[in-house]
């Protein structure tokens, strides 16, 4: 997904999967890095210049709660990450954007522990914006 080119391909892809193929695209694309080893890669592949792009369209087109659910259990672990980078940042925009705030509670919960220091960095104060 942070090719410049595969990152349209995986875009298009997904959109023409069937459900229980969106649950196994969804599974290892997050859970490979670039060496195909096995790692929760959101914060590689949202914190990437190209990456970034691709996984929004992906957060987009998640239609069914059990998408959104796997999606949100892998951002969990990955929040640190994502907030360290305004490209991240814009990811978890998205899915605040994008999401009923009924799955996004752990997303919540992450940012009133971390009210303050997100309300004090010029990248992530646009978070507590969203999230007020």
């Amino acid at each position: 997904m942070n090719d410049i080119y595969s990152n349209y391909f995986c875009q298009k892809f997904y959109k023409l999967l069937e459900f229980n193929d969106k649950i196994q695209f969804l599974h290892r694309v997050i859970l490979l890095d670039n060496n195909f080893q096995l790692k929760n890669s959101i914060s590689f592949i949202g914190n990437d210049k190209i990456g970034t792009h691709a996984f929004q369209h992906i957060i987009c087109s998640l239609c069914t709660k059990e998408e959104k659910d796997i999606l949100i259990s892998y951002i969990e672990d990955s929040f640190d990450y994502l907030v360290s980078d305004k490209l991240g940042v814009h990811v978890l925009e998205k899915l605040i954007i994008c999401f009923d705030e009924e799955i996004l509670k752990s997303l919540y919960n992450n940012i009133l522990k971390n009210f303050l220091k997100l309300a004090n960095d010029p990248n992530t104060l646009c978070l507590v914006f969203i999230f007020i």
